[in-house]
């Protein structure tokens, strides 16, 4: 499973290379699960079909398969947009833009190429058409080694909370339902009416509008229905952007979250909606009401709730597994060092990688729970701006140029999706608890990939780079121009301006922290309380795309339940018939 694992990331590379940066025809590694690991899965499914067949073959189990297809989603996430490329992209910015021009002086030799040609032809090709490599290896290397030591700090975090998640409150992990099911030897999922039925449906949907993309005279089926025409009279005008984005993928995994967080998710959305509809009545400006600010607040506040609520189990751990703690603090210390040793300051790196780890713990919780299938459903890029909007920028000012200048690397972690790496890290965890083998070898092999995935995205993403030039790819690398916009920062704090703290921004994260509390309280005290924290968490990040789908799976399964009772519900699951893992799933 391990070799085949690698070799089919290996091939993946060549498709993400395709895809992602010589023509853009989509972006495969945005996915969740990774578009090339279910295809891997599918792939192999057939290679076992067709072994069953022959006489003495010995097909692949389904730890195997599940090996393989975890190991392939966390290599080819690794390789894409949100990580490999991003991070290359903000390597190469302050060589060849001049937003970072009075930063070079400072970025370490070792941490990145240095040479503003080597960054040039990054842009615009090299003449022969060839990659420097004396240049990017060793950087390349010791970025492998941090993004490694990081991955292992999110999966011992994971290691600490998988126990208590999985068998005290029995989380469904309902993003393991697909594979699992499709693994299942029997092949149980492809005889299910339901299972056909959904995926004809948004077969059809998906396929109108590829087929509109292929051929613009189809008309097609639209991702989303724009409802604001119908708010452009004030007070109404404050809703801002308000649309019914057509999800299947919310809608089918959306059906196995619990009705609370349903309920609260897209309940979340329209009181904030209506709150910014009131302010502007009474004459105030909502500014939108900051809602990724407040996704900070919660996400840090329910953190905290975990680790209090399971605080008693983290003990005994600590306990039992002093190992265990041991590797949690070094290799925590090992990312922040790395960090300091490129000229961070401490205290910036303490914090900063502090708010990091706290994120991915929540967004590893999400995943535990309702499996919801988006990369990006954490409050990205709020970590570091927390800091500026909480003291201002003249104590970050004071840390010195080359703290300012390396921090804009650091960026990767929060502004790209590295703490998503922790999703397939627990659900690897509970694969490894139901299929009876060692998590902790799946661990090191899922850390295994995240060198892979690094390996294979430096060397796919600089060779057509450097043949082709990437404004003559894509157009650009992706979140370059959030590397520009990081250096302008960096220098204009250098040149001495001065930002002081946002009020309104440190008010809605407080919020955030308090509501979560208070509805974490309440569900707590009151039995049945139907407003749950991470329903809101979830609406503060990504509302807008979401509340639409979990409205209608919320309104489908609550009519469901009321009147078909739990046995109609089991049945209009497609793979619920004597599931392994459907008890707790529908408990749930």
């Amino acid at each position: 499973a391990l070799v085949l694992g690698l070799l089919i990331s290996l091939v993946v590379s060549f498709w993400v290379r395709q895809s992602e940066i010589v023509v853009l025809a989509t972006q495969v590694t945005e996915s969740v699960p990774t578009i090339p690991s279910l295809a891997a899965l599918v792939l192999l499914l057939g290679v076992n079909a067709v072994l069953r067949k022959v006489p003495g073959a010995v097909p692949l189990t389904r730890a195997e398969l599940m090996v393989v297809f975890l190991f392939v989603s966390v290599a080819s996430m690794i390789m894409g947009i949100g990580i490999v490329q991003f991070l290359i992209g903000l390597m190469a910015i302050p060589f060849y833009s001049r937003d970072g021009a009075a930063l070079r002086a400072h970025f370490p030799a070792w941490l990145l190429p240095t040479d503003p040609e080597a960054a040039r032809q990054v842009f615009e090709r090299a003449p022969d058409g060839r990659v420097p490599w004396h240049l990017w290896i060793g950087p390349g290397v010791l970025w492998c080694g941090f993004l490694v030591a990081t991955a292992a700090t999110l999966a011992l975090l994971m290691a600490f909370f998988h126990r208590t998640w999985a068998e005290d409150e029995k989380l469904a992990f309902p993003m393991l339902s697909l594979p699992l099911e499709l693994a299942e030897p029997k092949g149980r999922f492809f005889k299910s009416p339901v299972m056909w039925a959904g995926f004809a449906v948004s077969g059809l949907y998906n396929g109108v509008n590829i087929l509109h993309a292929l051929v613009p005279s189809v008309p097609e089926l639209g991702k989303k229905v724009d409802l604001d025409p119908l708010f452009t009279v004030a007070p109404w005008n404050a809703a801002q952007s308000v649309a019914l984005h057509l999800r299947p993928e919310l809608m089918g995994l959306g059906y196995l979250v619990s009705t609370d967080i349903s309920l609260t998710l897209w309940l979340s959305l329209v009181v904030r909606k209506l709150g910014a509809v009131t302010a502007r009545a009474a004459g105030y400006e909502p500014e939108g009401l900051f809602p990724m600010e407040q996704a900070l607040g919660a996400f840090v506040a329910l953190a905290v709730v975990l680790i209090v609520q399971a605080r008693k189990h983290l003990a005994r751990t600590a306990d039992r597994k002093p190992l265990l703690l041991a590797g949690l603090c070094v290799c925590a210390a090992l990312s922040v060092g790395f960090a300091v040793a490129a000229g961070l300051a401490l205290w910036v790196a303490v914090f900063y990688f502090g708010l990091v780890f706290l994120v991915a713990l929540v967004y590893g919780r999400l995943r535990a729970q309702t499996g919801v299938p988006m990369v990006w459903l954490f409050p990205y890029f709020q970590a570091k701006q927390a800091l500026f909007f909480t003291l201002g920028s003249a104590p970050l000012a004071a840390t010195g140029p080359k703290s300012l200048a390396v921090w804009t690397l650091f960026t990767v972690l929060t502004r790209g999706y590295f703490q998503s790496v922790c999703g397939y890290q627990i659900e690897g965890l509970e694969v490894a608890r139901r299929e009876g083998f060692s998590g902790r070898k799946l661990t090191l092999w899922l850390l295994l990939a995240v060198a892979v995935g690094v390996g294979l995205g430096w060397y796919q993403h600089l060779t057509p780079y450097y043949q082709y030039g990437s404004l003559h790819l894509r157009g650009d690398i992706w979140g370059q121009w959030v590397a520009a916009q990081e250096n302008r920062q960096a220098t204009s704090l250098l040149n001495g301006s001065y930002v002081p703290r946002n009020d309104n921004k440190i008010a809605a994260s407080v919020a955030g922290m308090v509501l979560v509390g208070g509805f974490s309280f309440l569900r707590l005290r009151f039995t049945g309380f139907p407003i749950h924290p991470l329903g809101y968490a979830m609406a503060s990040c990504f509302g807008e795309t979401m509340w639409f789908s979990f409205l209608v799976v919320w309104l489908v399964k609550t009519l469901m339940l009321r009147y078909g009772g739990m046995l109609l519900y089991r049945k209009t699951v497609p793979f619920s018939s004597a599931s392994p893992w459907a008890t707790s799933l529908w408990r749930a």
